[in-house]
């Protein structure tokens, strides 16, 4: 192991110097940047006891006579590469020279999955965890990835998000307790089994109902199937054409919330693919709503909504208060944290934080 520094520059975080630590076998390096030389000896003792537990190997100290390279030749000679390589990252990407840890680090990375080492014929990820990586990772430095291929055409594939995650459901929440709104939910039974088709759409005949006599055959659909591409988007137009055939109005930075508003009466109605919640200023109009959707598609009411999209929306009188309680004893469960007794801080008590953890 080296340290090099202090750099000339300093990184966004204030850092300025370098420890490389390479393993002598497999000639696999890890890089720490530093905010000074004094962070290097507890970083050290943490690496060596984790490295000790991770490849289940010991640990012997040698120390080079002062002042002599040679003896460190390995290592002095990987910090050149490091240094070297990732002077010409920054120079190739036009990047700030205070990037250069950014920089640092996708050399390391790159060339541990990348350089061959001639005396065993693998790279050095290879040699450590004995098995090979996918270089499908690795792209140049400064670029953003390639968009992967769409195999089909764009007008084939549709993938209509019907709410921006859960951005769309929090600003109604919020909106509809600002109003005083009582928020009610349904649900959509057999959603895509009520889409019309709006051009002509062939599938191949489903394993198990083959016809011996014409193997090759294909069905013409008469309406949308659960796996078909353009279901999302037939139920979406289908539901959307009826609600603006009831007067409701589309919004053009959210084309899932739907507004209906006659003087100071308000509707509104946000859907989620089969999900959908609604709130208005009065009860009956609620009501009213829920027998026109029910008569119209095949719809189940679920009463006051108390949980949406995997969030937990309890009501009180000083308002809605979203969390995720299931999600959490789900994830404890998970990995077996559920019998541990709390912490008011789920952290390490007086741990030295690094600002890149």
């Amino acid at each position: 192991m080296d340290l090099y520094g202090p750099m000339r520059v300093e990184s966004v975080n204030r850092k300025k110097y370098i420890l490389v630590i390479v393993d002598d076998y497999s000639r696999f390096r890890w890089v720490k940047c530093l905010r000074s030389n004094d962070e290097a000896p507890d970083f050290i003792i943490n690496f060596l006891k984790m490295i000790q537990v991770r490849l289940k190997v010991a640990i012997s100290h040698e120390t080079p006579v002062a002042r002599s390279l040679q003896q460190n030749r390995v290592i002095e000679i990987r910090n050149r590469t490091l240094i070297e390589a990732s002077r010409t990252m920054l120079i190739h990407a036009q990047a700030p020279l205070f990037l250069w840890t950014e920089a640092m680090a996708t050399a390391c990375y790159t060339q541990n999955r990348s350089i061959i080492q001639l005396h065993h014929g693998k790279i050095p990820y290879e040699l450590l965890y004995n098995k090979l990586h996918d270089l499908s990772f690795l792209h140049v430095f400064g670029v953003d990835p390639p968009v992967p291929k769409v195999n089909a055409p764009i007008d084939e594939v549709v993938t209509l998000e019907l709410a921006e995650s859960t951005k769309a459901i929090r600003i109604f929440l919020a909106y509809t307790a600002y109003k005083n709104m009582v928020v009610y939910q349904m649900d959509m039974k057999t959603v895509f089994l009520n889409c019309n088709l709006w051009k002509e759409v062939y599938v191949s005949q489903p394993n198990g109902f083959m016809d011996p006599g014409n193997p090759n055959q294909v069905y013409k659909l008469k309406k949308a199937l659960y796996g078909l591409k353009q279901a999302p988007r037939m139920w979406y137009d289908m539901l959307s054409s009826f609600l603006i055939s009831q007067d409701f109005s589309k919004r053009s930075m959210d084309p899932t919330l739907f507004i209906r508003r006659n003087d100071n009466i308000l509707l509104l109605v946000q859907i989620y693919v089969d999900d959908i919640i609604f709130a208005a200023s009065t009860p009956e109009l609620c009501d009213l709503f829920a027998k026109i959707m029910c008569s119209k598609f095949n719809m189940s009411m679920m009463g006051k909504m108390s949980f949406f999209l995997g969030l937990q929306i309890p009501k009180s009188p000083r308002g809605i208060f979203i969390n995720q309680c299931k999600y959490a004893l789900e994830s404890l469960k998970k990995y077996r944290f559920e019998s541990y007794d709390p912490v008011d801080t789920p952290m390490v008590e007086k741990s030295k934080l690094d600002e890149d953890k």
